[in-house]
């Protein structure tokens, strides 16, 4: 593991050097820019080459762009015309290849009005892992020669105090947070409520089944269960029957006269029946007559 040390305006040089040389780094318009794990491969290359963690890398690499941004367009308030210090020009001059690759968006300033934001993180590697240390970390000083040894720790000054624009941005984020909860909550409550009101209006429409409906539900159930249409229709029209039945054993109790049974008369004429013609007759004597010698023949 490497070892932490000082940073030096040589050491700061080197590293430039090198994170240069990758353009994956800084280029979002490269290939591999997001590439994560090729990009944290080539971070390792930089902190060996520097005997550096990457952590560490990545932290300074981020104080020298936050640097640079806020040369390039300083943000309102900073005093305007003051002449740049050695490490100023410095950096514009080393740091000239990030020019194109910085992005400055517009932010509101918690005092009101438009501000941009400088200390913008265009690589998403970066921004994850130093965004604790660099919130934290003031800026390294200026330093006149470059033949400096080490880098001490100032705070860069700002129109409002680190605390109070926090505060202020604490404040306004819950108190958005606390809007956006409670319409969420006013949602639900009347999601709720009307969905409360289309069931009762549900319940309202459907009627309320007697014991006559739950019976023939039963019956129904029940006959599905049979397989033999022959069967299912034999056992319907037994059903009917003894509906029949019992409808008119209640008629007849409650009817004061009795219902008069049908009685179907044989029709009777008056005229006498037609008689055989001649012939028939005939033939019916000698069937008589040949019967009778039969008879007697017996006997004898």
């Amino acid at each position: 593991m490497a070892t932490r040390r000082a940073w030096t305006q040589g050491m700061e040089q080197r590293l430039i050097e090198l994170w240069q040389t990758h353009e994956c780094l800084y280029d979002v318009s490269h290939d591999l820019y997001h590439n994560k794990a090729e990009k944290e491969h080539r971070w390792a290359e930089v902190a060996d080459a520097l005997q550096q963690s990457v952590e560490e890398v990545k932290t300074r690499a981020v104080s020298l762009r936050t640097q640079f941004s806020r040369l390039v367009k300083p943000r309102p308030g900073d005093s305007c015309g003051k002449a740049l210090t050695a490490r100023q020009r410095w950096l514009l001059r080393v740091l000239d290849f990030l020019t194109n690759h910085i992005v400055h968006r517009p932010c509101k300033s918690p005092l009101g009005g438009s501000n941009v934001k400088h200390d913008d993180m265009d690589d998403p590697d970066l921004s994850d892992s130093t965004s604790d240390s660099t919130s934290s970390t003031p800026l390294p000083p200026e330093f006149p020669d470059e033949g400096t040894s080490a880098v001490t720790v100032e705070e860069i000054p700002s129109p409002v105090s680190n605390g109070s624009r926090k505060t202020q941005a604490e404040t306004s984020s819950s108190s958005r947070g606390v809007k956006r909860r409670g319409s969420s909550e006013n949602d639900i409550e009347l999601q709720k409520l009307d969905f409360l009101k289309r069931m009762a209006a549900r319940v309202e429409a459907e009627p309320v089944p007697d014991a006559f409906t739950t019976f023939g539900n039963q019956v129904a159930s029940e006959l599905r269960l049979l397989q033999d249409p022959a069967l299912v229709t034999s056992l319907k029209r037994n059903i009917m029957n003894l509906i029949y039945d019992s409808q008119d054993t209640e008629r007849q109790r409650t009817s004061p006269i009795p219902p008069t049974p049908h009685t179907f008369q044989p029709l009777i004429s008056s005229s006498p029946p037609a008689q055989p013609p001649p012939q028939v007759r005939q033939e019916w004597r000698k069937k008589k007559k040949i019967k009778k010698e039969i008879e007697s023949f017996v006997v004898d």
